[in-house]
């Protein structure tokens, strides 16, 4: 009989900040083996946007299925689940959000429908979030967490999370970023007074990722700013 998973306990962001070296799955193991193999267990992490991409966040950089696989199977030898932005050409090019938890779970929580200069993609609207391992987790891709964002999931995303307070439950709203212009404390801004938990996970040098968790004395708050490394911070869902 398989063995219950356990709560998510922490959620946190993986910021790529070592991007142009094009290697993405070998970064996130070597973050990942400094972490407590026991706390991994109980966490989600969030992965940048089009993480797939071998390379820049750029429509040059070539789009790897293999990436995808191999983190995949980082979730599963690791024991922890996590939100990862792909790039993905099935019957057209799509930029995702898939909900991760090892070979038993691949699930896409959101598509990104707000258009990037620099990378080819269809828009969609698609948000889908899901209540998985205690906790109601939800996505938007980058520009569409911005404030003035005409998506469909931006309109949706404060409903879902009253929904999830209603029930009793926490809510997380994981946002795969490659943000380089936009100000990604306003984006936390905005999002951090309705949801429980809000992560942004970016992939540039030039804006940071930040995770925060509403707790009854305030705000945790870890945020990694603008270095070129490749970093996880973490934030207690607490009780």
């Amino acid at each position: 009989m398989p063995t219950a998973q356990p709560p998510i306990r922490r959620a946190g962001y993986f910021h790529f900040g070592r991007r142009m070296e094009a290697k993405p799955v070998e970064h996130l193991r070597k973050a990942l083996k400094r972490e407590s193999r026991e706390e991994l267990a109980e966490s989600l992490l969030v992965l940048p946007e089009g993480f797939n991409m071998v390379g820049e966040y750029d429509r040059a950089s070539p789009v790897s299925e293999q990436v995808r696989q191999d983190v995949i199977g980082l979730s599963e030898e690791f024991g922890l689940a996590m939100v990862a932005g792909w790039i993905r050409d099935d019957s057209c090019r799509l930029n995702l959000a898939e909900l991760i938890d090892g070979t038993a779970l691949q699930y896409c929580i959101s598509g990104k429908y707000t258009l990037d200069t620099g990378v080819d993609y269809d828009p969609v609207q698609r948000f889908r979030p899901r209540v998985h391992r205690g906790v109601g987790i939800a996505a938007l891709i980058c520009l569409d967490s911005s404030p003035t964002s005409d998506a469909t999931g931006h309109t949706l995303a404060p409903a879902y999370c009253k929904w999830m307070r209603d029930a009793g439950q926490k809510s997380v709203l994981c946002i795969p970023a490659s943000l380089g212009a936009v100000d990604s404390r306003k984006i936390m801004s905005w999002w951090k007074r309705q949801f429980d938990v809000v992560v942004l996970s970016n992939c540039t040098v030039t804006e940071p990722s930040m995770a925060s968790a509403r707790q009854e004395s305030g705000f945790d708050e870890v945020m990694v700013s603008r270095k070129k490394d490749n970093l996880i911070g973490w934030v207690s869902l607490g009780a």
